[in-house]
């Protein structure tokens, strides 16, 4: 029998990164970032994986608790739920197993009217989602061009537009600021309006940047005080922003998302069929809750985009519904960007939107989101036939858009970058975060185009030189995404459009201070924002060095 020692189990076992995870691929588990990242250019995120066993071995006998320990004597036997199956059946229609057996029988998946649509199985077609281009807008209405476009309405009545019978949502039954008689006001206790205050003031403008209507900072709170599921969300995400820089020892966030998610399965479930849209909201509240995650599952992500894809023409009022859909959207944009993957949103509905038909900036940022939502749409996956017709009428589109946008989108001030100063950053001041982000949207809608529209050259030089070509649009344009960002910074959004840019093309950067200034910008939106960026700055790192190895 061999002497040699079994090398001791410490319980863990290295698994791949979430990219090649998600891709089905075999990971390499390099550090700080595997060969599949790399050449992503994205942010090689891996966690790992705990295997839980019953009792300890004789090796394992001095990991035991000594004898003189104090144990706390519990009510009850504690249980481990693993609660991703439950939450991945809920939003695949198939609730109903998992509601309780006591609870009446729940309605069949085929009456539910917010996931009538689940006959698609793949992203539809470029196709099938070409929204009315800008030319086909209809004129301007008479008057100021802004005439009527920040009026601010009470959420709508259920059943008070002809056709909402056929809605996936449905409305508060309440006007104005009076309480609904079917959802009684529950006061805030002390520490819920202390979260409730952070997100207003610090987290509500991201789901609002561009909303004239600010439903999330001035409709969610009230609603809150009426919708437990509402409540619970911003309660959890908020918590979670207010000890994003402390130790992991808090289980507040936790416990309130566990409340909402309790909710949200019977409300869900239930209602023959119909999701009201503070249900919606809060999905996509509890979406940025996990897009902290390391491991993010894009569980929540599922939950609103089938309930977007379902959504009917009158759900789309100027509503908390509708402002839900379109954050949903840019949080789907978020992850096609950066796991370079097809949309999981259904772009047809969006067509039915208002901002195709106001004239407010705030709608004409809008519709650069769905321009860029039909650029992915296109360019992930590419091998598709007539992708090439459609990322040049998409061109077209793109630059009408710029070459039309109103005079309040030309930045107040710019000054171009000077490196013989040391002024690696253009400045470019713009009015407001939605000009901002449309501007930034636009930008980035340019580099994928220049990344997918195929290189067609006469020799192998040439198609290095277009090569270079495209390179330098890109770089171009990615000065522009992050110089929108530093000299915009109240507008926090415009910081994460820029870190995840950077996480996708940061590797064109190939002069040193180009590099430091991309690693000084991703440690001011750590500093700004407490999202950390570590990983995503030494993964550029190792990126640029295997870069000038290669050059050497």
């Amino acid at each position: 029998m061999s002497s040699r020692a079994e090398p001791k189990s410490t319980g863990r076992v290295p698994v791949g990164c979430q990219a090649c995870r998600v891709r089905h691929t075999r990971c390499d588990n390099d550090a700080p970032s595997c060969l599949s990242c790399q050449k992503a250019n994205i942010e090689c995120i891996r966690s790992l994986q705990v295997r839980f066993r019953n009792g300890l071995d004789g090796a394992d006998r001095e990991n035991a608790f000594p004898q003189s320990q104090t144990w706390v004597a519990l009510e009850r036997n504690l249980e481990y739920h693993d609660e991703t199956r439950k939450l991945s059946q809920l939003y695949e229609g198939v609730a109903e197993e998992i509601v309780d057996p006591g609870a009446s029988p729940p309605q069949p998946p085929s009456e539910r009217r917010w996931i009538s649509h689940e006959t698609r199985t793949t992203s539809p077609s470029p196709q099938e989602t070409l929204a009315p281009s800008l030319e086909q807008l209809p004129s301007p209405p008479t008057g100021s061009p802004y005439s009527g476009t920040h009026e601010i309405t009470s959420p709508p009545l259920l059943g008070a537009r002809p056709g909402s019978q056929g809605s996936s949502l449905s409305y508060s039954t309440h006007q104005g600021f009076s309480p609904s008689s079917s959802h009684p006001v529950v006061p805030f206790t002390k520490r819920e309006a202390v979260l409730m205050r952070n997100f207003v003031e610090n987290m509500a403008s991201w789901a609002d940047v561009t909303d004239l209507k600010r439903h999330f900072e001035l409709e969610v709170p009230r609603r809150a005080l009426q919708f437990p599921v509402l409540r619970y969300s911003v309660c959890a995400f908020s918590s979670r922003h207010m000890n994003r820089n402390k130790p992991d020892m808090s289980t507040e966030s936790i416990e309130y998302y566990d409340k909402c998610l309790n909710l949200l399965i019977d409300a869900v479930s239930g209602q023959d069929g119909q999701v009201e849209e503070e249900v919606l909201a809060a999905i996509s509240i509890l979406r940025q809750y996990e897009e902290m995650d390391a491991d993010d599952k894009e569980l929540h992500l599922t939950g609103t985009s089938r309930i977007v894809n379902s959504m009917s023409f009158f759900d789309f009022s100027d509503g908390l519904g509708e402002a839900a859909a379109w954050l949903s959207l840019r949080e789907d944009i978020y992850v096609s960007l950066v796991r370079q993957r097809p949309l999981k949103m259904d772009l047809e509905n969006f067509r039915q939107s208002s901002v195709f038909r106001r004239r407010d900036d705030a709608a004409y940022a809008s519709r650069m989101v769905f321009l860029l939502a039909k650029t992915l749409g296109c360019a992930f996956p590419p091998a598709q036939p007539g992708v090439a017709h459609d990322l040049e009428m998409l061109d077209s589109e793109i630059n009408f858009w710029f070459e039309s946008k109103p005079a309040a989108f030309t930045p107040i001030y710019e000054e171009p970058r000077n490196r013989g100063e040391g002024k690696l950053l253009p400045d470019i001041w713009v009015l407001s975060a939605f000009h901002a982000i449309g501007l930034q949207y636009y930008h980035i809608a340019k580099i994928i185009l220049a990344m997918s529209t195929p290189i067609v050259a006469a020799s192998v030089y040439d198609n290095i030189r277009m090569g270079k070509r495209v390179e330098n649009i890109v770089r171009h344009h990615l000065y522009q995404v992050i110089a929108l960002a530093a000299s915009n910074t109240r507008g926090e959004n415009t910081l994460f459009t820029a870190r995840h840019s950077l996480s996708v093309w940061g590797g064109v950067f190939g002069a040193l201070d180009d590099q430091q200034m991309a690693v000084d910008f991703l440690d001011y939106v750590q500093d700004r924002t407490g999202w950390n960026t570590a990983l995503l700055r030494e993964s550029l790192r190792e990126q640029w060095a295997q870069d000038r190895g290669m050059n050497d």
